[in-house]
């Protein structure tokens, strides 16, 4: 995963260790900076397959946790937009 910061303007590749888990390889998805996490939700893998996972990455100890979902908290799969609100 290459992630951009923008205030210091770098791009930096993160790598996860062999005993981590991660979500899988994907395209279409949407992704949000949330504080100090990033949010990973749905997509498309290689075979066209539409996913619905969410996943959260904790930026300082470059760890990726999967959300589970039950059918309160179920959302949309593809082409899903996701935005947040800036707190001062």
């Amino acid at each position: 995963m290459d992630i951009l910061n923008l205030n210091k303007m770098i791009s930096e590749t993160i790598t996860p260790s062999a005993n981590s888990i991660f979500p899988s390889p994907r395209a279409f998805h949407s992704m949000i900076n949330y504080g100090k996490i990033l949010i990973l939700y749905g997509g498309e893998d290689s075979n066209k397959q539409t996913l619905n996972d969410i996943w959260k990455f904790i930026i300082a100890s470059r760890t990726w946790i999967p959300i589970e979902q039950n059918k309160e908290n179920q959302f949309f799969k593809a082409n899903f937009k996701m935005g947040s609100k800036r707190s001062d």
